[in-house]
Protein backbone atom coordinates (compact mmCIF):
# COMPACT_ATOMS: atom_id res chain seq x y z
CA UNK A 1 0.00 0.00 0.00
CA UNK A 2 2.79 2.47 0.86
CA UNK A 3 4.68 1.67 -2.34
CA UNK A 4 1.57 2.22 -4.46
CA UNK A 5 0.99 5.53 -2.65
CA UNK A 6 4.57 6.58 -3.47
CA UNK A 7 4.03 5.70 -7.12
CA UNK A 8 0.64 7.45 -7.31
CA UNK A 9 1.94 10.56 -5.54
CA UNK A 10 4.98 10.79 -7.82
CA UNK A 11 2.78 10.35 -10.87
CA UNK A 12 0.42 13.08 -9.65
CA UNK A 13 3.43 15.32 -8.89
CA UNK A 14 4.78 14.81 -12.43
CA UNK A 15 1.38 15.57 -13.98
CA UNK A 16 1.06 18.79 -11.96
CA UNK A 17 4.57 19.86 -12.94
CA UNK A 18 3.85 19.15 -16.59
CA UNK A 19 0.58 21.14 -16.51
CA UNK A 20 1.99 24.11 -14.56
CA UNK A 21 5.78 24.29 -15.04
CA UNK A 22 5.82 28.04 -14.36
CA UNK A 23 4.74 27.72 -10.72
CA UNK A 24 7.19 29.03 -8.14
CA UNK A 25 7.10 25.76 -6.18
CA UNK A 26 9.05 23.89 -8.89
CA UNK A 27 12.14 26.09 -8.39
CA UNK A 28 13.25 24.65 -5.02
CA UNK A 29 14.79 21.28 -5.91
CA UNK A 30 15.14 20.06 -2.31
CA UNK A 31 11.49 20.71 -1.52
CA UNK A 32 10.10 19.17 -4.69
CA UNK A 33 12.12 15.93 -4.63
CA UNK A 34 10.08 12.86 -5.55
CA UNK A 35 8.25 10.99 -2.79
CA UNK A 36 10.00 8.09 -1.10
CA UNK A 37 8.69 5.37 1.20
CA UNK A 38 10.40 7.15 4.12
CA UNK A 39 8.61 10.40 3.19
CA UNK A 40 5.22 8.68 3.29
CA UNK A 41 5.91 7.08 6.68
CA UNK A 42 7.15 10.39 8.07
CA UNK A 43 4.16 12.27 6.65
CA UNK A 44 1.71 9.75 8.13
CA UNK A 45 3.46 9.85 11.51
CA UNK A 46 3.29 13.65 11.51
CA UNK A 47 -0.41 13.65 10.62
CA UNK A 48 -1.05 11.21 13.46
CA UNK A 49 0.93 13.47 15.80
CA UNK A 50 -1.01 16.52 14.60
CA UNK A 51 -4.21 14.72 15.58
CA UNK A 52 -2.95 14.28 19.13
CA UNK A 53 -1.14 17.60 19.63
CA UNK A 54 -3.48 20.27 18.28
CA UNK A 55 -2.15 23.68 17.26
CA UNK A 56 -4.00 26.50 15.44
CA UNK A 57 -2.01 26.11 12.20
CA UNK A 58 0.29 23.48 10.67
CA UNK A 59 3.13 26.00 10.43
CA UNK A 60 3.10 26.32 14.24
CA UNK A 61 4.70 22.88 14.59
CA UNK A 62 7.92 24.37 13.16
CA UNK A 63 7.75 27.59 15.17
CA UNK A 64 11.01 28.78 16.70
CA UNK A 65 9.32 31.24 19.04
CA UNK A 66 10.42 31.06 22.64
CA UNK A 67 6.93 30.40 24.01
CA UNK A 68 5.97 27.67 21.56
CA UNK A 69 6.68 24.03 22.42
CA UNK A 70 9.26 22.16 20.34
CA UNK A 71 8.02 19.30 18.15
CA UNK A 72 10.92 16.95 17.44
CA UNK A 73 8.95 14.90 14.91
CA UNK A 74 8.88 18.02 12.73
CA UNK A 75 12.19 19.68 13.45
CA UNK A 76 14.77 16.98 14.24
CA UNK A 77 13.84 14.38 11.64
CA UNK A 78 14.58 16.57 8.63
CA UNK A 79 11.10 17.48 7.42
CA UNK A 80 11.08 21.21 6.70
CA UNK A 81 7.83 23.13 6.70
CA UNK A 82 8.07 23.68 2.93
CA UNK A 83 8.76 19.99 2.27
CA UNK A 84 5.79 19.02 4.43
CA UNK A 85 3.55 21.48 2.56
CA UNK A 86 4.74 20.06 -0.77
CA UNK A 87 4.09 16.46 0.33
CA UNK A 88 0.74 17.42 1.83
CA UNK A 89 -0.41 19.06 -1.41
CA UNK A 90 0.85 16.25 -3.65
CA UNK A 91 -0.05 13.23 -1.49
CA UNK A 92 -2.16 11.06 -3.77
CA UNK A 93 -3.43 7.58 -3.00
CA UNK A 94 -5.21 6.46 -6.17
CA UNK A 95 -3.87 5.88 -9.64
CA UNK A 96 -6.38 7.41 -12.06
CA UNK A 97 -5.35 5.04 -14.85
CA UNK A 98 -6.39 2.03 -12.76
CA UNK A 99 -9.67 3.70 -11.78
CA UNK A 100 -10.56 4.30 -15.44
CA UNK A 101 -9.75 0.68 -16.30
CA UNK A 102 -11.94 -0.55 -13.44
CA UNK A 103 -14.82 1.70 -14.59
CA UNK A 104 -14.49 0.38 -18.16
CA UNK A 105 -14.60 -3.21 -16.93
CA UNK A 106 -17.59 -2.52 -14.67
CA UNK A 107 -19.61 -0.90 -17.45
CA UNK A 108 -18.96 -3.85 -19.77
CA UNK A 109 -20.13 -6.30 -17.11
CA UNK A 110 -23.36 -4.36 -16.57
CA UNK A 111 -24.46 -4.71 -20.19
Amino acid sequence: MITSTVLSSNKYRAERKKKNPELKIWKNRKTLAPFSVADIFHLLAMLYYFGIVKLPAKKDYWSQQQYMPKHDICTKLGMTRDRFAFLWHHFYVYDNDNIEEEEDTTSEDDE
